[in-house]
Formats: C-alpha cells, structure tokens, sequence
C-alpha cells in the first residue's frame, strides 16, 4: 500500500470518519446538519446493559449528581443520569443532540503500525462500526457519542474546575482528555494534499507551499467536557471555541511543533471533542453565555489546558521541563540532534570537537542555552510572520545568537567580541532550515571555545592526571560500589538525580567501579506509567548526563538503561562507561520477560567488555537463570561477571542462580539487585506493588555467596576484591545521605 496512503487511512480511521478511502457511501450515510438527527440503527440483539445496571468489571471513575463515569479497558464512558445537550464530532450521532445517554472515548488501535485494527474500522461505515462498538459494551448505538484514539485510556486525564457564588450553586466543569503529538501535531491551516470528494479523498500534486509530510503519523487530542449546570445551545457552540483555544495554549505552553511546517502546533489532524450539560427544566435558567469573560468560559479554558497538559505528560512523556533542550526550541527550524554534534564540528579545533562530541547535553540542556535558543526561535517566527522589517534582520539575529555563545561560555564581557565574530547573511533566509540556526550553532561554538580555553590548561596538571588515572586503571584492588536503590517508576529525571548522588558518594567513599540496578533510571515496568516512545538512541540526555558525571568522578560506570538502535529495534541494555565518559561496551537483555519487557528485543549473545585490564562479561537479571549464557562469557575469556537486576525473592525468584554460576564458571558473580515497592497502575485502573525490599544485592564466588546485601532504603555495598588472587578484601555498607 502507498505510504501517504497508508497514513491517511490512519487518520481516517482515528476520527471514525469513512470506512474506505474510496467507497461510494450510500445515501443513508451523507453527513446531516449538526442539529439534525442521524438516521437509525438496528437496535442490538444484546440487552442493553448499562456499566451500572449489570457489568461488574467497570472501574468507577466519578459519581455526580448529573452523570458516572467509568473505565474498563479500552473504554471510557460517562453514562448520563438525565437528559443533557451535547455537542459532539462523533462520526455518528455527532453535532447537537438531546437524547444521548452515553459518551464514550475509546482506544480503537495502537498508535504505531496497527493496521489489523485500523482496518477493522475501516472495513466498516460509520454506522456499523458504531454498532460494533455498542455490541461490545452492551449497549444502544443510538444512544451514543463516540470518539476514537490510538491513546491509552489508562493515561487518560482529569481536570476539574469549580467555581462558588455567594448568590448562585456551584458551578463544576469536569474535562477527561487523551492526547499523543509525537507524530500528528499540526497548526491550523498547515497544507496537505488531500481532498474530500463523493467518491472518497484524493491526493493532488503537491504544491510550492507545501512542506514534506513526517513519516511518524500517530496523534489525537481527544476532550469532554461536562458541565454541571444547563447550557444553551449557543453558548454550548462558543465553548466548544473555548476549549479549542485551550488546547492550543497547552500545546504552546509545551511548545509543540508541527510536524507540517516550521510553526508551532495548535491541535493534530483528527482532534475529537464532547460537550455536554444538562437539560434545563422548563422556565429555568440556563447559562447562555460561553463568553471567556464570564467564570464558565475561563473554567472550561483552565480544566481543558490543564487536562491536555496532564494527558501529553502521560502519553508522550511531556512535563513542560523535558521541553527545556535546544532541539525542542529549534527543532522545526532544522536543529535536530542528528545533525548538531556534525554541524558544530564544522566551527571547532581539535580536541575541543572531541570534547564537545563527548557530551552534547552540554550544549543541549543548559538552562541558559536553551533559554537563548527559544529566544532565538522566536525572534525567527517575527521575520517570517514580518512583524519585524527584514532590513533588520542581519543585525538582529547577530544580536541573538550572540546572546547564545555568552549563555554558554558565562561571558557576558565578550558580548561584543562575539557579535563582531558571528557572520550572518543579510538578509537570512529563515524559510531555510540550515540557514536560519547556523548562525545560532556559530555562537555556540564561539562559546564552548570560551567555556574551555586551552591557555588554562596547564601541562604539569595534565600529566598528573594521566599518572594518577594509569595507576588506578591497573591496580588489580578494586573498590565496587553497589547502588542499592528504590528507583521510581517512570521518573526519568528524578531516578537521575538519585544515582548522581549515589555515584557522588560512593566515588567520596573511594569507588572505582559502580554497579547499577536493571533499569535504573526508568523504573522496571515504565511502560506502564511512560509507555516506550519516549526511548532514543544512545545517549539519551539521561545517559549523557551521567556520563560526565562519571568523567568528572574518574570512575566506571555500569548503568542498566534502555536504547533505540538504528533498524527501530529498543533494547534493555546494560552500558559500560570509561573514566573519560564513553561508551566503551554495552549487552542486550538475552532472556527478556514476557509481557513486562514486550516492549524488547532479545539479545543474541552475552558481551565481553576489557575494563582496567579486567576481561568482564555482562548479563542482566534472567539471563543468569540458566548456565549457557554464563559458560559462553567463560569461554570468551571473562575473568569476571557483572549482572544488573531487578529480581524479587520468592518462587520467580533467583534462588541458587548465582550461586551456580559463579561454581559452574569459577568466575566471581557481582550482581547489583534493587530494593523499594515499584507501584504499577493496572488495565483496570487499580494498582498492584511489586515488592523488593528484600531483594538482596551479592558477590557469589565458588557457588557461595561471599557478600549479601538487602536494605529497604536507598543504599550503598561497597566491596573491596583482590582480583589477582580472586578473594574479598572488605565489605561496607552504607545508607545514602540526603
């Protein structure tokens, strides 16, 4: 099937909209006015069982005096308690209706290459693929509004918003949003090249106005809003306004762009939306107002903002400060983390390229920098809305990026010095993505050369550190730091923090090496809480971060993280980092877990890693559970092994494991376990806790365990082993300070 194809049939699919691209639909079909009724549906064969009335594996979400609200599986309802008007984009029952009893946001595929899924909307119209969905849940297809995602519904979002008079009852404003932008995010108005026709949509022949499209095209912000009070129809209108305006102040707030153009989003392509407020009794008030001068609309604008924000941060891993890196600000003009370390080479001397090579979070996170580069961005979009002349646009952009090499070289004397430096063409084209940020990657380069001048170094100081750091390479005494630790689940950022304090303290207690957990930094089951779009290639900005933090310690790091490899394929992976903060080797999860590592590719074989003369073979968890992965490393030549883990005692447990292991290969055994109660959000909305506290970290040795350790808080193992004659030095355990 042609690619285009494919994505619009996704899109199609994702807003319920037709059931082929160019079916002839029947008459029963064409789209009738937003007031009017939609024509009849069979009713179902199946009783019609309400979530309250007879279904027992609904979760209770909201009880309310006008509607519930629940979860179960791939649903979510809200069933009304009395007759409301809702104004809806359902594909059918959609506009304004008054005898709707159910409001459902359901998942109808996942979002990557579903097609068996998307096919079986699409295979049906409109009104039988409402029917199917009634069919499942037991009820009437006539007395529904629906809208279709690829979104999880456990990530779904709540926001509400009240507002109390003195002189009126309260009024509540409940909003429940799914939203994904990673690959649909649009501004209005963005081209495209397909059209609408009796016949179904066409593709026309691409235009100089149009931009490429993206490959990746999942994405649908889907919202309801339920108000407490009676509304008339057109405020109900006006609000639906309010609540779109809402969604794209929560995208900007994010600064999301589109992946359509070089301007920032304001909603996807197959965006869905529900209304609904109670029927007023006869002669009662109703609002008639859905002014953003009045408390309803700035309700609705809060709870939808907020609930839009709350659904990115779950579904795409998008809290506002993961937004703070210069690639998010820059990236629809052409900056992107493929081509930066390349482009900047261009402007950088050796070793400082080298050095900049080494660590390009350097670059991209720095507060300051990113600061400049939104700034610069910004400044960008005056010239291309012409908000500002373009015979001032050589001058202005010098202006900015100068700014941007004193950010990061913390030189604000040398402002001028970096101004006449920069070279800008006059005017800049800045519909040109290389030209509009070149200026800006120049500035950075001015600055990293000031943040690092080689007149400083001095040789004596050199050389004491390649004295110093030889001598530790080759001591054959080894200090091995077990981080011991309760990682949260899903909390990149957070889990970071904690092993740079980690690895803060056991480099002050004389580390050498320093061990991890399994997944250190995302928590065991993280798909449950971040699902696994958020996986890159290595390095992360994560991996980076500790990566010079291990530099600057002088110490080997191994850290259990996840990664992204060129064919697509993520993989847990266990990563050796140098004293100089590289990479030097790395091993795939051989024996993944069903179901709570699905989201892995299996290894093919253990890795061997030289580390200060050490042969060491790597395994994580498992794939020490049986022996042919141990004797292979044996084989290979490992005079060692290291195993990151996160393995609860009990009957899954990793019992004698170690023990055999370490006796069938005569090898020692360092694994690194973890303690804590990882909390995992469950399908049907419960929680379940997975309890390691009395996980224990080892050093098994000749089938016995030399050293054992379990903590119920954040702790640190440190052993010392004489690898010469293979035998425990000394062995201390400390918790983690604040």
């Amino acid at each position: 099937m042609n690619l285009l194809k494919t994505f619009l049939l996704l899109f199609t699919a994702l807003a319920l909209g037709c059931s082929t691209l160019s079916r002839q639909p029947d008459s029963s079909e064409k789209q009738s006015p937003s007031i009017k009724q939609a024509p009849s549906i069979e009713q179902p064969a199946v009783p019609n069982k309400s979530p309250s009335m007879g279904a027992t594996n609904w979760t209770s979400l909201q009880d309310s005096d006008q509607f519930n609200a629940y979860r179960y599986g791939r649903f979510f309802l809200v069933e009304l308690k009395q007759p409301h008007r809702v104004i809806s984009t359902s594909a059918y029952n959609g506009g304004e209706k008054t005898d709707l009893k159910y409001l459902i946001n359901h998942q109808s595929m996942e979002a990557r290459a579903d097609m068996r899924w998307v096919n079986r909307v699409l295979s049906n119209s409109k009104q039988q693929y409402q029917q199917l969905i009634a069919d499942e849940l037991a009820l009437n297809p006539n007395e529904l509004a629906l809208m279709g995602t690829a979104a999880n519904m456990q990530l779904l979002a709540h926001q509400q918003a009240v507002f109390q008079a003195d002189d009126a009852g309260a009024l509540i404003v409940d909003v429940y949003a799914t939203a994904g932008v990673r690959g649909n995010a649009m501004r209005a108005g963005d081209p495209t090249r397909w059209y609408e026709t009796p016949t179904g949509n066409k593709k026309h022949t691409l235009n100089q106005t149009e931009t490429s499209q993206k490959n990746d095209m999942n994405g649908t912000i889907n919202i309801m809003v339920l108000i407490n009070q009676p509304v008339s129809s057109g405020a109900m209108n006006k609000l639906q306004i309010i609540a779109t305006e809402a969604k794209s102040a929560a995208l900007h707030e994010l600064a999301i762009s589109s992946r359509y153009s070089r301007h920032l989003a304001t909603g996807t392509g197959t965006d869905q939306m529900i209304i609904a407020s109670p029927l007023a009794p006869k002669n009662a008030f109703m609002l008639e107002s859905g002014s953003g001068h009045l408390k309803l609309g700035e309700l609705v604008g809060t709870a939808v903002r907020q609930a839009v924000k709350q659904a990115l941060v779950w579904q795409n891993g998008l809290p506002a400060a993961e937004q703070a890196n210069i690639f998010n600000a820059l990236g629809r003009f052409g900056l992107n983390e493929k081509n930066f370390i390349e482009r900047l080479s261009a402007y950088l001397p050796e070793p400082e390229r080298q050095q900049a090579s080494n660590n390009p979070y350097a670059f991209s996170h720095e507060n300051r920098v990113v600061a400049a580069a939104y700034a610069f961005a910004s400044v960008l979009d005056r010239f291309e809305y012409q908000t500002l002349t373009p015979h001032i646009q050589a001058e202005t952009l010098r202006d900015f990026a100068a700014q941007a090499a004193v950010a990061l070289s913390g030189r604000s004397d040398r402002y001028s010095e970096y101004w006449q430096q920069l070279q800008a063409p006059a005017p800049v084209n800045v519909t040109s993505e290389a030209a509009a940020t070149e200026l800006f990657i120049q500035a950075l380069a001015l600055g990293w050369l000031d943040k690092w001048p080689d007149h400083l170094l001095s040789p004596a100081i050199s050389e004491h550190q390649k004295a110093t750091g030889d001598k530790k390479a080759n001591d054959h005494k080894k200090t091995i730091a077990f981080l011991h630790l309760d990682p949260q689940l899903g909390d990149l950022a957070g889990n970071t923090a904690l092993l740079k304090q980690a690895m803060i303290q056991a480099a002050q207690a004389g580390a050498d090496w320093i061990l991890t957990p399994e997944l250190a930094l995302s928590g065991y089951r993280f798909t449950l809480a971040i699902g696994d779009d958020w996986i890159q290639p290595a390095p992360d900005r994560w991996t980076a971060e500790l990566q010079q933090l291990a530099d600057e310690l002088d110490v080997v790091l191994f850290l259990s993280h996840v990664e992204q490899v060129n064919n697509g394929n993520k993989y847990n992976t266990l990563f050796v980092i140098n004293r100089d903060g590289q990479i030097i080797g790395k091993h795939h999860k051989i024996q993944t877990i069903p179901v709570s590592e699905a989201w892995s590719t299996k290894g093919t074989k253990p890795q061997l890693v030289t580390v200060d003369e050490q042969q060491i073979g790597l395994l994580i968890c498992a794939d020490a559970y049986r022996p042919q992965h141990a004797q292979a490393l044996k084989d290979a030549g490992a005079e060692l092994i290291i195993s990151s883990a996160n393995w609860a005692p009990g009957d899954y447990g990793p019992g004698d494991s170690w023990r055999n292991r370490s006796k069938e290969t005569d090898l020692p055994v360092f694994v690194n376990n973890r303690t804590g109660l990882e909390v995992r959000p469950e399908v049907d909305g419960k929680v379940s806790q997975f309890d390691l506290r009395q996980a224990i970290s080892a050093v098994a040795y000749q089938g016995e365990h030399r050293v054992e350790h379990q903590s119920r808080h954040n702790s640190l193992l440190l052993v010392e082993w004489d690898f010469a004659l293979q035998q425990l030095i000394s062995q201390k355990s400390v918790e983690l300070q604040p």
